[in-house]
């Protein structure tokens, strides 16, 4: 396969790729480890880019906010990017999570010493790593290599590295998404949200390290957690914070566990490192196996009628001063609990609740949502969250993203620091994502139930709800782009699943629809040759029902699912049907009517050649650009998948049986049309 160099300094400063077949020979060139990309630059600006890290982090507090990035301040293109080189002369990690695990293994090595100062010791470690001293710390440079590359063995070293005892921290909350849809309450959503994102990357990681120091938390977010301790860290540690769960959010199922090991067989790297994940991983599996939850009855002492305490939660009260202790049979929210708590709402009403909503409901109230919290400080907004649906819109569109491939990128991990790297960047691409496409789509009323890893569910306006799938989509590539052009492997796309109705209708059934549509949609991503990304939606009304029998007909009513760039186009045609005005939705409603009720591709295609020729060929000129631009030739009417050999790019459909059938899109443009601005 041809190699493509991609300049770096362009790429960082323009957000563009100059590519090239063969680079320099005086440029240094590596490959990053997730994307793919193969990156080229001269040494002299790469001195520059690390003078400039050098000079910027000059303090314990900006090497934190370097070496565990956040969502809220993600790093910039250069920092993010800049590759470190192990002895073997290649980049196998980038800088920054290079720099971590030194001071992680420095730290494990060095912990018994009795650090006095550990400002002062994070400032000599981080000068250390950054002016490449190897007079200093030569075990952890050691352990960094053999995290990288398979290096000559050091029986002096191994022994030091093997006598270092570590203990892995593993787990995180899991089947989190029914612990959303409990309820069809908004704030309670939101609660949970909260509570989850709190408890994952607050909690856990404050009591995992609170004797140690922050750093030692090699990844967290997304719903997974990994740090290495020292091995005299208390064995009942992960005990510790599942309670925290139990106690914050005692239906949210997690499991955390401790894994002995040793710093030889940490610092690892390709089958040495799968193996010890594998083993990790066995570990947390057997401990989720173990726990025995009843969400009916619990043991918990929200669900026995017990006095609730206030709790303050990241500088915000939670209280719970108003709340009464009243049983009844069931709880007015999630409907499965029994209730022991009831809740003024004003105007003489109340509700009843078990523990675990009201824990929900409370938070809720309290706080905002962190994502629209950062979403409005990094994109200069004031966007308030909603109390109802309502306030979103009557309409209102429930979307559910998830990744393609995430697991064949997993798969290819061969180190510590290119797992924290690509969850990293995965926790980037999914929170930028959703920021850049609200923005460019001009969404301003919106919920965020999940962004982590890479699982999206969003609650916004129906209107122009397509669009901004599509711009979530392709922001998402991008993070991602390239991959292909350096790996026979898929490279990493978007699907989703899109649900639009009326803002009354049960949020749980929404999100089951949308589940729906997002399984059809990755369904494609196997036939999708030019791998784009995916979606399906479905426009659910009281009166809706699955095609039942469309199989049947001679002409397939539907281009769903779609490729991404068949959505865009889909929504461009729109667009330029309502800017143009004609034809008008009653003459696409009889083309509609008479695919429904043709016996023959020839029987529709007359009726449609004779109702264009009526309008001046308006859709013939607009939806033959449109279609051939996604891939398909657009024959009176009728739209077929273009041959390889006609086409630069490639349709796809559910299986080679239904390249042969003729499909027509009006019920697609009619499902949308409402949902679809005007074009400019």
């Amino acid at each position: 396969m041809e190699k493509n160099y991609v300049d770096w300094y362009s790429w960082i400063q323009q957000s563009t790729e100059q590519t090239f077949s063969s680079p320099d020979n005086n440029l240094v060139t590596w490959k990053d480890a997730i994307t793919g990309k193969i990156f080229s630059a001269s040494e002299q600006r790469l001195e520059e880019t690390r003078e400039k890290i050098i000079k910027k982090v000059d303090s314990p507090d900006r090497i934190m906010e370097l070496l565990r990035p956040t969502v809220q301040k993600p790093l910039c293109r250069e920092f993010s990017s800049f590759p470190w080189f192990s002895d073997d002369n290649k980049s196998h990690m980038p800088f920054v999570e290079s720099a971590h695990l030194f001071m992680v293994f420095s730290f494990l090595l060095e912990k018994d010493k009795n650090i006095e100062n550990l400002k002062e010791w994070k400032m000599d470690v981080w000068k250390t790593f950054c002016n490449n001293n190897r007079e200093k710390r030569e075990a952890a440079w050691y352990a960094l290599n053999r995290s990288c590359w398979d290096c000559p063995p050091n029986p002096k070293l191994d022994l030091q590295l093997e006598q270092t005892k570590v203990k892995i921290l593993k787990g995180g909350p899991y089947k989190i998404k029914k612990y959303y849809l409990e309820t069809d309450n908004i704030k309670e959503m939101r609660g949970a949200s909260v509570l989850i994102e709190w408890l994952g990357e607050n909690v856990a990681p404050y009591i995992a390290t609170e004797q140690w120091i922050p750093e030692l938390i090699i990844y967290s977010g997304g719903g997974n957690l990994m740090a290495l301790l020292p091995g005299d860290t208390p064995n009942d540690l992960a005990i510790r914070i599942e309670e925290e769960y139990r106690k914050h959010a005692p239906t949210l199922r997690n499991a955390y566990i401790l894994y002995d090991s040793n710093l030889k067989e940490i610092a690892c790297c390709v089958d040495k490192y799968n193996e010890l994940i594998r083993a990790v991983e066995s570990k947390l599996s057997a401990r989720k196996r173990i726990k025995v939850y009843d969400l009916t009855e619990s043991s918990h002492p929200l669900d026995t009628g017990s006095r609730l305490k206030n709790f303050n939660l990241d500088g915000q009260q939670i209280s719970f001063c108003e709340v009464s202790m009243q049983e009844s049979e069931i709880c007015d929210s999630c409907r499965v609990r029994k209730s022991h708590y009831y809740l003024p709402l004003g105007d003489d009403e109340k509700i009843n609740l078990c523990g675990s909503c009201l824990q929900k409901h409370q938070v809720g109230r309290k706080t905002k949502n962190m994502f629209m919290s950062r979403y409005n400080i990094q994109m200069k907004k004031n966007v308030e969250p909603a109390t109802t649906l309502k306030d979103i819109s009557d309409e209102i569109a429930v979307v559910y993203a998830d990744g393609n491939n995430m697991g064949g990128i997993i798969q290819k991990m061969e180190s510590l620091g290119q797992m924290a790297y690509f969850s990293r960047v995965a926790a980037a691409a999914s929170v930028q994502s959703c920021y850049n496409a609200l923005e460019k789509v001009g969404i301003n009323s919106f919920e965020c139930i999940a962004v982590g890893g890479d699982d999206i569910f969003m609650i916004v306006p129906a209107t122009n709800s397509l669009k901004f799938v599509n711009k979530l989509i392709e922001n998402f590539n991008e993070y991602f782009m390239d991959f292909s052009r350096t790996s026979e492997k898929s490279p990493t796309t978007l699907s989703a699943g899109l649900i639009i109705s009326k803002y009354n209708t049960p949020l749980r059934v929404l999100a089951e629809k949308a589940e729906q549509c997002l399984k059809k949609a990755k369904d494609i991503i196997r036939y999708d040759n030019s791998n784009q990304g995916s979606i399906d939606f479905i426009v659910y009304r009281e009166e809706y029902a699955a095609e039942s029998g469309a199989i049947e007909k001679p002409i397939k009513t539907s281009l769903r699912p779609l490729t991404l760039i068949s959505s865009c186009e889909l929504v461009n045609a729109i667009e330029q049907l309502k800017k143009l005005n004609k034809p008008g939705k009653t003459a696409l409603q009889r083309l509609q009517a008479a695919v429904e009720h043709a016996e023959s591709e020839v029987e529709f295609q007359i009726f449609y050649l004779y109702q264009e020729a009526r309008s001046g060929n308006t859709l013939q000129k607009l939806l033959k650009k449109r279609m051939n631009n996604a891939g398909y030739d657009y024959i009176a009417g009728i739209i077929k998948p273009k041959s390889e050999s006609k086409s630069s790019v490639k349709s796809c459909t559910f299986n080679t049986s239904e390249n042969a059938r003729a499909i027509t899109l009006w019920k697609d443009i009619l499902d949308l049309w409402d949902y679809v601005r005007e074009g400019e």
